[in-house]
C-alpha cells in the first residue's frame, strides 16, 4: 500500500477548509456587517456611496473565524494522524523512519496552510476589486520591517501579510500542536479539542490577569502574552513582530518535544525502522 502525493494534496479535509474558511469570512462581512442587507434593499451604487472601505473588509472577514482557526488548523491535521499508523507498513525502508514521519508532518500541514491562505487571498481580493481603499488604516504589523506608513501606502501587500501570520504561521503552528498531542493519545478528538482549550483558556486567564492587576491601579497590558495576540495584534496597542511571535513559543517547545521523545525514545512497532 502506499500514500500518494495526490491524496494529500487533494483531500476532503483540505477541501472543507479551503472553502470554509473562503465562505465564512465572505458571510462574516456581507452579512454580519450589515453590507448584504443594504445591498438588496438600496442597490450597490448607493452602498459604495454609504463610505465602506477596503480597511475594515479584512477585519469584518475575520471577526467570526478568529474563535475557530485553531479547529481549522486542528482538522488540516487529520489527515496525518488518521494515516500515521500505516506509514510503518508503507515508508521506503532505505530512508530514515524517523525523517518520513517528519517530512510527513510538515508536508501535511504547510500544504494545508497554503490552502486556506490561498482562499484568504481570494477572499482579500475580492474585496480590493470591489471596495475603495482608503488611506487612514490604523494598522502597525512588523512596522519596524516595512515602515510605519506601510498598509496606508500599499493597503493590499499589507493584508497580504497579515494573512501570512494567521493563515501561515498560526495554522502551521496549531496544526503542529495537533500532531504533538497524537503522540500523547490515540483520541482524535482530544487531538482536536486540547489546542482549542488552550487558545480559548489561555486568552481567558490573561484577561483575568490583567482586571486583577487592574484593580491594584495597574493598567499593564498583557494581551501580548494571549495565544490570541498573533492574530489579534492591531486591536491593542502594537508591541513589536518579536512580541507577535512569542506565544507560539511554547506550543512549539510542547510540540517539538513530543514529536522528538516519540520518534526517539520510545519503543515503534515496526522493529525495521531507524
Amino acid at each position: 500500500m502506499k500514500i500518494s502525493a495526490r491524496k494529500i494534496l487533494i483531500n476532503r479535509y483540505i477541501i472543507f477548509c479551503f472553502w470554509f474558511v473562503l465562505l465564512f469570512q465572505l458571510f462574516s462581512y456581507w452579512v454580519l456587517s450589515g453590507s448584504l442587507e443594504v445591498i438588496l434593499k438600496m442597490g450597490f451604487d448607493w452602498y459604495l456611496l454609504t463610505g465602506p472601505s477596503f480597511s475594515v473588509y479584512p477585519v469584518g472577514g475575520f471577526n467570526l473565524l478568529q474563535a475557530v482557526l485553531p479547529l481549522v488548523a486542528s482538522v488540516l491535521a487529520l489527515p496525518f494522524l488518521y494515516e500515521r499508523e500505516d506509514y510503518t507498513f508503507i515508508y521506503n525502508r532505505s530512508v530514515s523512519y524517523r525523517r518520513y514521519i517528519i517530512k510527513r508532518i510538515f508536508f501535511t500541514l504547510l500544504w494545508g496552510s497554503i490552502a486556506v491562505y490561498v482562499a484568504y487571498l481570494i477572499f482579500l481580493f475580492i474585496g480590493a476589486a470591489v471596495l475603495p481603499a482608503d488611506r487612514d488604516i490604523p494598522r502597525q504589523l512588523f512596522s519596524e520591517i516595512t515602515g510605519e506608513n506601510f498598509a496606508n501606502e500599499h493597503p493590499v501587500l499589507y493584508y497580504v501579510l497579515e494573512g501570512f501570520v494567521r493563515y501561515i504561521l498560526f495554522v502551521f503552528i496549531y496544526g503542529l500542536f495537533t500532531v504533538a498531542i497524537s503522540f500523547w493519545t490515540e483520541k482524535i478528538y482530544l487531538c482536536v479539542l486540547i489546542p482549542m482549550i488552550y487558545y480559548g483558556a489561555g486568552g481567558l486567564l490573561v484577561s483575568v490577569m490583567e482586571g486583577v492587576l487592574h484593580n491594584f491601579h495597574l493598567n499593564v497590558n498583557l494581551f501580548f502574552l494571549s495565544p490570541a495576540y498573533p492574530i489579534m495584534s492591531n486591536s491593542r496597542g502594537y508591541i513589536s513582530g518579536w512580541a507577535i511571535l512569542a506565544p507560539f513559543v511554547p506550543i512549539l517547545a510542547f510540540s517539538i518535544f513530543s514529536i522528538v521523545r516519540s520518534l526517539y525514545f520510545e519503543k515503534r512497532r515496526d522493529v525495521y525502522a531507524t
